[in-house]
């Protein structure tokens, strides 16, 4: 995903969404530029899955956003990774300083971290996401493609 298809995303979800929601991002809606530098700064998020027999599910994770793309770890043996693998469908939050950004969409894993050195790169040094796969860890790394996202 680029910074352009990010805000895309954005633009979409504003447009698509009710007075209220819109009221609570407007006018102080972020662009694409903004949520990338948020997320780095914050480093974590929580992403919400379900679970085979429905229930919800909600895991803390280190998280970056790199090149407009939002990453985040996932623990080996996890009930993250099991609920992921079952279906990709997942709602996040990224919170912190009384900002907020929310969305939904999918998850797909991008690879184990240890590999990833060239996205630990592009996540720079203020991410900790970055710092977590340039380190001998054995989590994987997953990338979300939002079909909705909110940020103020």
């Amino acid at each position: 995903m680029s910074l352009d298809s990010l805000q895309a995303v954005m633009n979409r979800s504003v447009e698509a969404a009710t007075p209220f929601a819109r009221s609570l991002f407007m006018p102080a809606q972020w662009d694409a530029q903004q949520v990338q530098q948020f997320v780095n700064e914050v480093g974590n998020m929580t992403v919400a899955t379900v679970n085979a027999s429905g229930m919800p599910h909600a895991a803390p994770v280190i998280a970056g956003c790199a090149d407009g793309t939002l990453c985040f770890s996932v623990s080996p043996k996890s009930v993250l990774l099991r609920n992921l693998a079952a279906g990709s469908r997942i709602a996040f939050t990224v919170v912190g300083s009384g900002h907020n950004v929310l969305g939904q969409g999918s998850a797909e894993p991008v690879g184990e971290a240890r590999g990833l050195g060239h996205l630990a790169r592009a996540l720079g040094e203020q991410s900790r996401l970055g710092g977590l796969i340039l380190e001998p860890w054995e989590g994987l790394i997953y990338a979300v493609t939002p079909s909705r996202l909110f940020a103020s």
